[in-house]
């Protein structure tokens, strides 16, 4: 799952690959762990990525809606786990043209996320970026411009700083997707 993490932020041609081995996991996830881990879920919402950044969205998005539930229902809502779905699912929806729904998860998540990690962590912050967009796509240009400028002065600093590739992408106007790197147990 970190390998096909890893050739899914290196570069668009290797989503390909990535995609393949991805599928690969998420079928072997289960029978490891068992259908209700965390770590299932987390293993779909990477899959989800990779069907989002190879514009399967509608695939993305079912398998967001089901690792975020099954998240839910085992860890709860103020979990780092169904947090880091829910940016994702946002994402989903953004790209499906839904801004509406997306922002209604991020304006969930991101107080959540602040309370639980602090406003300064990575996943926090793209929330907020991904949360700016939404706003502005959803007629809230004003809000969305205060939140954007915000978490912009946020990533200036460090431990981030300008050439931080979060920073670049939230420079550039884009979305971020954090994923899922199950740690060993």
């Amino acid at each position: 799952m970190s390998l096909s993490n890893l050739l899914r932020t290196t570069s668009d041609e290797y989503h390909g690959e990535a995609l393949a081995m991805a599928e690969a996991t998420a079928k072997r996830y289960p029978g490891v762990y068992g259908e209700n881990h965390p770590y299932n879920y987390g293993c779909m919402s990477n899959l989800a990525l990779l069907r989002r950044a190879t514009r399967d969205l509608d695939g993305a998005l079912a398998l967001d809606q089901r690792a975020r539930k099954g998240l839910l229902e085992s860890l709860g809502p103020d979990h780092h786990y169904p947090l880091t779905v829910a940016i994702n699912l946002a994402s989903d929806l953004a790209a499906l043209s839904q801004p509406i729904q997306a922002r209604r998860i991020g304006e969930d998540a991101l107080p959540r996320l602040t309370a639980l990690l602090g406003s300064e962590h990575p996943h926090t912050l793209a929330c907020a970026n991904n949360l700016a967009l939404d706003l502005i796509a959803s007629d809230d240009e004003a809000a969305g411009q205060a939140l954007r400028e915000a978490t912009l002065r946020r990533y200036a600093d460090p431990p981030y700083g300008p050439a931080f590739s979060d920073t670049l992408v939230a420079i550039e106007g884009g979305r971020l997707d954090p994923d899922f790197d199950p740690p060993p147990i």
